[in-house]
């Protein structure tokens, strides 16, 4: 009788999606894992704390994979995993590593979450990449309306060269919005810092808007905030959405008075779901999380929701995300036939206080 009872209870079991997989699926988040960065242990905690909440640990296992945020890293990190036999993957890395992935998944059964990427080249494409991050486009032309209603008469563009695939597009984009402002551009690279010829350059001629266009978390970003409000030091200071992290509050100092960043998170205090899911963060891991490991959460619980539903195949969880809208944790998103999402934009002008101490 123990035994039929057993039986039954295996076969109830069975029923239930992934219980009776062979072993637990794992998911692969693809980020910056460089010793004491914030930024790539951001993402990689938001995603288990994701497994967590639904209640799926033991189940879906969140593997990491360091890329580096460089092209060629991304390239040896996609062989391993794919080498591990990963065919779900979540990446929080730069444009230009971005269309690596797009190059290297073509044709591949599998599924790429894009949340840090918004180049164009992705846009518009029935591929294996989806995102819930906006199209640069959208993003820059949101920020050159808000840019041109305070009316500056001298603006800066200082961009890094590195990110191209990121930033050459955006600043097309934002001076498309621009109109009639006067604007110059400084070139600047982050893997190879000159702070000396970033200063002659700023010099060169009097601003009274600096845009920092620079993607991912850069924490130099910061400190050229603080050059640019050296030499004016009445100017105002823009981010990209990409700068919000700890790292940035830390590097900017001082700078950061009368300083803006556009979020695609309303400002803290005004959204309970987000709040509470930064405030929980903190609480398990002593730091703030950056804005990135949000959009990795919410990628990883549609996922999950996927898979609880009994899907597993990469064909099969896409077709179920593209064109429909999807719950999250921080409220619904609408994914269009080819995977890419609207959102909307919010300036955030005390960038210090959304990373409490």
């Amino acid at each position: 009788m123990k035994r039929c009872i057993g039986s039954i209870a295996a076969m109830a079991l069975c029923l239930l999606p992934l219980a009776c997989s062979p072993g637990p699926v794992r998911i692969a988040v693809m980020t910056k894992l460089e010793s004491g960065s914030l930024v790539g242990s951001s993402e990689i905690n938001a995603a288990r704390m994701a497994v967590e909440d639904r209640g799926m640990g033991g189940r879906v296992v969140i593997v990491p994979y360091d890329d580096g945020w460089l092209p060629d890293k991304t390239r040896v990190a996609w062989e391993r995993l794919r080498a591990d036999g990963i065919d779900l993957v979540v990446t929080s890395h730069v444009s230009t590593c971005a269309l690596v992935v797009a190059e290297l998944c073509e044709g591949q059964d599998v599924l790429v979450f894009v949340t840090g990427a918004t180049t164009g080249l992705l846009t518009d494409r029935a591929d294996a990449i989806i995102r819930n991050v906006p199209d640069v486009r959208a993003e820059q032309a949101a920020v050159a309306a808000w840019v041109r209603s305070r009316s500056p008469s001298h603006v800066v563009l200082l961009r890094d060269t590195d990110n191209w695939a990121y930033t050459e597009p955006a600043r097309d984009a934002f001076l498309a919005g621009l109109g009639t402002s006067a604007w110059r551009e400084v070139t600047v690279s982050m893997q190879d810092l000159d702070m000396d010829a970033a200063r002659a350059a700023l010099a060169a001629e009097p601003y009274d808007f600096l845009y920092l266009l620079i993607g991912g978390a850069q924490s130099a970003a910061g400190t050229y905030a603080q050059l640019g409000r050296l030499l004016e030091p009445d100017c105002d200071i823009l981010f990209t959405p990409w700068l919000k992290s700890s790292n940035l509050v830390a590097a900017a100092g001082p700078a950061l008075e009368g300083a803006w960043i556009p979020a695609f998170y309303p400002k803290r205090g005004t959204d309970p779901a987000v709040d509470g899911f930064v405030d929980r963060f903190r609480e398990s891991f002593s730091y703030a999380p950056n804005f990135v490991g949000l959009n990795v959460y919410a990628a990883v619980e549609i996922l999950l929701d996927r898979l609880a539903d009994g899907k597993r195949r990469p064909r099969d969880i896409l077709a179920s995300i593209v064109g429909h809208e999807l719950r999250t944790s921080f409220g619904p998103l609408r994914f269009d036939a080819e995977g890419d999402v609207e959102r909307p934009i919010y300036m955030i002008d005390d960038i210090a206080g959304e990373f409490p101490e």
